[in-house]
């Protein structure tokens, strides 16, 4: 399929990539269409909104596709929004080999707003140095040092939960973190796609068990919403695997909802700027 050719309309993602929607997603983008190598095609031209979600999506499924077959390839299509553009571009670079652009929108400015890209983390001592960036990254945002070190900790406590609970993920863990304009906001996501949790037959009871127990230790989930309240921020986790969600806000109840199945687990941690 070349660039110029119209996309089958199973092959465009016309719907909204971010947030919940990126994880709708999720199932679909990681899994095989055919046996055998072949080239799967990415049509993102038509996205109005991006963030975190859509980067560590995106490039799960860049990731699990070129591992699959040695001949597997992908191609891209660009966003035509040039915000939209500018901010996956660097959410997902650098591209690995056989992951090609289709080249039909011109490569966007270094978009600042992103620190950290859809990355994998596979060392505590990696997530330390990247939750260290984060926290110099924040004169140059314009943001608060306060919320810089509340993400810091939740980059750490996300990478720690994936290497104790998560071990048997194709991708290990993905992490990205970027200020969401719009929303006024920094998020980090983490996305593993160990699918312990997910295929549990009850997994919104495994997930109240989860924070339960890092209600006890120190450095969990629940840490990071009680050191977001001893610092006066106003932040959120979110978590999610298989049909379960958690949203637990500061000053506010913890929250279970379902939503789609997910083939694994993504935590988030935003804080209003």
């Amino acid at each position: 399929m070349s660039a110029h050719t119209l996309p089958k309309e199973n092959e465009s993602l016309l719907n909204p990539l971010d947030g919940e929607g990126a994880l709708a997603a999720l199932g679909p983008l990681t899994t095989p269409r055919r046996a055998g190598a072949y080239q799967r095609v990415l049509v993102v031209n038509s996205l109005t909104a991006c963030d975190c979600y859509t980067g560590v999506v995106l490039r799960t499924c860049i990731d699990t596709h070129l591992a699959g077959h040695a001949g597997n390839r992908i191609q891209i299509w660009e966003p035509k929004d040039a915000d939209v553009w500018s901010r996956i571009h660097d959410l997902l670079s650098p591209l690995p080999e056989r992951c090609e652009l289709a080249e039909d929108q011109p490569y966007p400015a270094r978009n600042r707003e992103v620190i950290v890209p859809a990355i994998r983390i596979d060392e505590p001592e990696t997530a330390s140095l990247l939750g260290h960036a984060i926290t110099r990254a924040h004169a140059e945002l314009g943001l608060h040092v306060r919320s810089a070190r509340a993400a810091m900790e939740a980059l750490v406590a996300f990478v720690d939960n994936a290497r104790t609970h998560a071990t048997e993920s194709s991708i290990g863990v993905l992490v990205a973190c970027a200020v969401l304009p719009q929303a006024n906001e920094l998020q980090l996501v983490a996305l593993d796609l160990d699918g312990t949790l997910a295929g549990d037959p009850d997994p919104e009871e495994r997930l109240r068990e989860a924070i339960a127990t890092s209600r006890r230790n120190l450095g969990g989930f629940a840490s990071l919403i009680m050191g977001a309240e001893r610092r006066g921020l106003d932040a959120t986790l979110r978590l999610a695997t298989g049909a379960a969600r958690a949203r637990w806000r500061t000053e506010e109840r913890l929250l279970y909802s379902t939503a789609s199945t997910i083939p694994g687990f993504a935590a988030d941690f935003t804080v209003r700027l």
